[in-house]
């Protein structure tokens, strides 16, 4: 499965395709892949109350990036087009797992294959991988922070970074299989496509 060389590196998804972090290609990439990956994996590297997974965090932020004020600037196609890349925000992470942003920054290398690996979904999924670095999508994710920090994290031991007001609404984590079909859910909802 993993070759000798890290260039060469592949792994078996949950479809049964082969998927290469190092060269992802748009057609190694599959929804349920993601759905499946990222529901079951945990925010906040397992440290947060209860199991949270990433599909959870990812279609509430699909839901998040409609409240913004700047939201009602972007035309109506450009609105289900944002909430689709809110959703697919931390596709990467079905493949290449979540690292803790203050280590990621100490990772070039990883940063660099995280940003190729969201080349292949927006390509997939005929978005602008331009769209992925929107400042809505930034304050739709530091807003899910937030409401996470709050409804899943004991009292901070210090002072966490400035965060935008939570969400209204708290947040009840679901099991994986149940985060998975809303995630998939989610993407139909929104249009999105699952062209080979």
């Amino acid at each position: 499965m993993i070759g000798a060389k890290h260039t060469n590196a592949w792994m078996q998804t949950f479809t049964g395709k082969v998927f290469e972090p190092m060269n992802p290609q748009p057609e190694q990439v599959d929804i349920l892949d993601i759905a499946h990956g990222l529901s079951h994996i945990c925010r906040f590297s397992g440290q947060c109350s209860e199991f949270y997974s990433v599909a959870q965090h990812s279609a509430m932020a699909s839901h998040v990036v409609a409240l913004l004020d700047g939201y009602l600037l972007l035309s109506a196609e450009d609105r289900v087009g944002m909430q689709l890349v809110a959703l697919l925000h931390d596709a990467s992470e079905a493949f290449i797992v979540d690292v803790p942003t203050m280590i990621k920054a100490e990772l070039p290398r990883y940063k660099e294959i995280e940003a190729g690996v969201m080349r292949a979904v927006a390509r997939k999924f005929g978005l602008n991988i331009a769209a992925f670095d929107h400042p809505l999508i930034h304050e739709a994710d530091a807003v899910m922070l937030a409401t996470e920090k709050r409804d899943l994290m004991g009292p901070e031991p210090k002072p966490w970074i400035d965060l935008p007001k939570p969400y209204g609404g708290r947040i009840f984590p679901v099991e994986p299989k149940m985060a998975k079909q809303s995630f998939l859910e989610r993407f139909t909802e929104l249009g999105g496509v699952t062209a080979p």
